[in-house]
């Protein structure tokens, strides 16, 4: 799903099963793609970002971005920078890098092959996070950014499998991070299932409760 720099609505919709040899499993994103009650799930990329390529903005609210893969970065999302040589500076001159923002969603079960299992940043973008679940995502070769490679810009009430720095330092103090709160492993995740409207989601088994 190649998307310039038109905007990109995705309303209950499932982004699954797609491959790019390269970059961009799910999504291929220059512009803005905004995605509402829906599934980015079980994509493939020969190099980066299995779920979502970005260098422009992604915007996810109450979605899911699970079970992709890429062979080097950004299982799930990959935020590129403006000064790649990947990028077409021709078409898309006027971004210093993606930026990501997430809203109710869950990022989980990704794979990276390198760094970022979920989310990996290249450059000074930012992944903005509200009320959502980073976890159960896989760096094969960097276990320090199974879930996150870069910073972010919480708004609260997230939940983190495993943060290192510089994302650890920038939690709110209603964030719960399982490598850091006691008595906390996980979010509870059940795999993958449809939901009311179709989309695939990852259910949660029990209400997390924080010491």
């Amino acid at each position: 799903e190649p998307t310039d720099t038109a905007a990109q609505n995705l309303t209950n919709v499932n982004v699954n099963h797609r491959e790019a040899f390269n970059q961009g499993g799910g999504i291929y994103n220059l512009g803005t793609v905004t995605a509402i009650g829906s599934s980015i799930s079980r994509n493939a990329a020969g190099s980066r970002g299995g779920g979502v390529f970005n260098h422009g903005d992604v915007n996810a609210i109450n979605t899911t971005i699970s079970t992709n893969t890429a062979v080097s970065r950004g299982g799930g999302l990959y935020n590129e920078r403006f000064d790649s040589s990947s990028v077409n500076q021709t078409i898309f001159p006027s971004r210093a890098s993606g930026n990501f923002y997430g809203l109710n969603t869950t990022i989980a079960y990704n794979f990276a092959g390198a760094r970022g299992g979920g989310l990996d940043q290249e450059g000074g973008g930012s992944f903005q996070l509200g009320n959502s679940i980073v976890d159960q995502n896989t760096a094969e070769d960097n276990a320090a950014t199974d879930d996150i490679n870069g910073s972010i810009n919480t708004l609260g009430y997230n939940f983190f499998g495993f943060v290192s720095d510089p994302a650890a330092s920038l939690l709110d103090t209603t964030d719960v991070a399982a490598n850091v709160t006691d008595g906390v492993t996980d979010a509870g995740l059940l795999p993958r299932a449809a939901s009311n409207n179709g989309t695939l989601v990852n259910q949660l088994n029990q209400t997390l409760e924080v010491p």
